[in-house]
């Protein structure tokens, strides 16, 4: 039986659409994932350079504290703190490899190299913290817009992890976690 040009493109195709596939199945998809004790409150696929913030209220000094982290190379870095006061614990010192600026009554601690794989999150109330999480730039949640959640309403009092994850269509299928781009809310 001679193999003919119609089977080899048939053949070529199959081999592709095939490669594709398990390509789409098996690739790793960066994610980050908060928990709430041992459930996953929320999972969502981040692209490289993909961008959050943690906001609080200082418990001493009363004011606004905001860390910026970005997704990259697996890890979470911490990009900047914003501060309006140095007092109380708050920074004062330019981080090494970083610098401070000050502008629009904000001090800016960038850069430092700090990173990690993941790190805990204390939740206060509406009283002490207020905390804050904001996703927004490299996120891929179907929406342009930073989408904001008031965590000292949602998990008041809590201990989080934030932490960057890797996972595949695969795993997801055979495992209890999802790609969840909407909170779980655990009460």
């Amino acid at each position: 039986m001679a193999i003919t040009i119609k089977s080899l493109k048939i053949m070529f195709w199959a081999a592709l659409i095939s490669t594709v596939l398990v390509f789409f199945l098996f690739v790793p998809i960066p994610s980050v994932k908060i928990l709430a004790g041992d459930r996953v409150w929320f999972k969502v696929p981040v692209a490289l350079g993909g961008k959050f913030e943690t906001l609080y209220e200082h418990s001493v000094q009363k004011t606004p504290v905001i860390d910026e982290y970005v997704i990259s190379c697996g890890r979470i870095w911490q990009w900047q703190e914003r501060v309006k006061s140095h007092n109380a614990g708050l920074p004062f010192e330019v981080p090494r490899n970083g610098k401070f600026l000050a502008t629009n009554g904000w001090f800016y601690f960038r850069g430092g190299r700090w990173n990690w794989n993941r790190f805990f999150l204390r939740v206060g109330n509406d009283i002490l913290g207020k905390n804050i999480i904001v996703f927004g730039d490299g996120f891929i949640d179907g929406t342009p817009e930073r989408t904001t959640y008031k965590l000292f309403t949602i998990l008041r009092g809590r201990k989080l992890v934030v932490q960057w994850a890797s996972t595949t269509i695969v795993s997801c299928l055979f495992s209890n976690e999802s790609l969840r781009i909407v909170p779980n809310m655990v009460e």
